[in-house]
């Protein structure tokens, strides 16, 4: 008598879903190596611009900023005249939190910089001197400066930083890499958020 005959279908189709699976499993895993290990090899960073700070010296943004390690960029890139007096305040407001909480910075200097776009070259001294004067008691002038560029919102978009009403401060690495920034006023969340970003250094 013939020995039965035993498809081998089901045990194709078997084979099949685990091979599969293991290959899904494999993409995802793939996935989530890539998204963590991009960020490391594409890193926002600012272009660099020549400028001159309050005190008339000159000065590469934001490579001379960082011969010492890191530091910390209070920007402002107001909308219009009225939006850059009110993000000018939010950055200011940090400085004087600075002042009052050291240790929150530890070593790490902090620079103002008013990021402006569409000026006449006849007008740009009188602009670093309105700087000079509004920080003259908030922090050093060689920390103060204005960069002037071709369009605001690309400057913004090259470092990964939404372009809108409030200000910004940066936290920028020594290899230039831009570490993550808060937005506005200081809010206890926001301090806890940029203690976060210095440890990280």
């Amino acid at each position: 008598m013939a020995a039965p005959f035993h498809s081998n279908k089901n045990l194709y189709n078997s084979s099949s879903l685990v091979y599969t699976c293991g290959m899904k499993k494999q993409t995802l895993a793939m996935i989530v190596i890539l998204s963590l290990c991009l960020p490391l090899l594409f890193s926002a960073s600012f272009e660099e611009e020549k400028t001159k700070t309050a005190d008339g010296e000159n000065f590469i943004f934001p490579t001379d900023a960082l011969h010492n390690g890191a530091a910390i960029f209070a920007l402002t890139m107001g909308k219009d005249r009225e939006n850059g007096e009110v993000q000018q305040m939010q950055m200011i407001g940090w400085q004087q939190y600075f002042d009052q909480n050291p240790q929150t910075l530890g070593a790490v200097p902090v620079y103002h910089f008013s990021i402006l776009s569409g000026v006449p070259f006849f007008v740009k001294g009188t602009i670093r001197g309105a700087l000079h004067a509004l920080y003259a008691d908030k922090t050093e002038p060689s920390q103060v400066g204005v960069l002037f560029v071709s369009k605001t919102e690309k400057f913004a978009q090259q470092a990964g930083i939404p372009s809108d009403e409030s200000g910004t401060l940066v936290v920028v690495a020594s290899d230039g890499s831009v570490v993550g920034f808060v937005k506005g006023e200081v809010t206890a969340n926001k301090v806890q958020q940029l203690k976060g970003m210095l440890a990280s250094l």
